[in-house]
């Protein structure tokens, strides 16, 4: 699978990543679950958490809480985005008074186009969770 144990995860995220690039894996389709990665490539789910956090970290893929791994590019709609974004403000990723993640951000991390990035916004600043501050951008409230 990879020249040592450490780079095994590399070798998976790798290997799915060629099979979204040749269409095996559709942009907007849901990924296989953890488990059968485990079995596909014969490994402990953390060497598999390790891969998946990989290609999330080089945009291929995002996490939708609740709904799963979801490679990029595909249609992913505002209310998923803003879910992804309450679940990371209710972890403690941001604090009160942080900027916020942009709509150029967004839009890369997430594969969404500027409307569905503003939509997903607009839908915290209505809850009021964060707030905009003209002309320096969004703030955690």
């Amino acid at each position: 699978m990879g020249s040592g144990a450490r780079g095994v995860y590399l070798t998976i995220a790798q290997t799915l990543k060629e099979e979204i690039d040749s269409g095996v894996i559709k942009r907007g389709e849901a990924l296989t679950s953890e488990s059968l990665l485990c079995e596909r490539f014969g490994v402990a789910r953390e060497t598999v958490r390790r891969a998946l956090a990989e290609l999330e970290r080089e945009r291929v893929i995002v996490t939708i809480p609740g709904k799963g791994r979801f490679v990029g590019g595909g249609q992913v709609r505002p209310a998923d985005v803003a879910e992804a974004l309450r679940s990371e403000l209710r972890s403690g990723t941001y604090a009160a008074g942080d900027r916020f993640i942009s709509e150029a951000e967004l839009i890369k991390r997430f594969g969404i186009g500027r409307y569905a990035a503003r939509q997903a916004l607009a839908a915290l600043e209505t809850e009021q969770l964060i707030a905009v501050r003209p002309g320096e951008g969004r703030f955690v409230l």
